[in-house]
């Protein structure tokens, strides 16, 4: 049973069904543009405030480590920084795992700051961190690890 055999309706309901699809498409797409755009803003204003704290931490490697913490990680024992390292990165796991949403904010800070530490103790600077990660992203896990020579 046919509801109408009218060519005009059936011609009007498709203009209408194809521009929905339309609307509906474009509402997506640019819903994801629109993530990918706030993401990669977040991103840069992250990656910023990181360089800003890395050239910090090289400014006060020659400080007093009596006056600074950060001289005091660099110019001390490297067993002694490393472990701090460990140290964060187990209460980070602790605070996963407990589903604290603050703690776990206030421990990857912690965890950022020492490896940055870490990374400044050997000059290696966050933007090499950065290409690393350009160049794996697209790329799976396994095909990732499958690609690596003498890591």
């Amino acid at each position: 049973m046919v509801l109408t055999n009218n060519k005009i309706v059936w011609q009007i309901l498709s203009i209408i069904l194809i521009g929905l699809l339309l609307t509906f498409y474009l509402i997506y797409y640019l819903s994801s543009i629109f993530i990918v755009f706030v993401t990669g803003i977040i991103l840069i204003l992250i990656s910023d405030k990181i360089m800003t704290l890395y050239h910090t931490i090289l400014e006060k490697k020659d400080n007093d480590p009596k006056v600074s913490y950060t001289a005091k990680l660099l110019q001390g024992d490297q067993n002694s920084m490393l472990k701090k390292i460990v140290e964060e990165a187990g209460e980070f796991t602790f605070a996963v795992k407990d589903d604290d949403t603050e703690e776990i904010i206030y421990e990857a800070a912690d965890l950022l700051y020492h490896s940055l530490i870490a990374l400044a103790s050997k000059n290696i600077s966050p933007d090499r961190i950065k290409q690393e990660i350009a160049r794996r992203f697209g790329m799976s896990g396994i095909e990732e690890k499958n690609s690596r020579t003498s890591h």
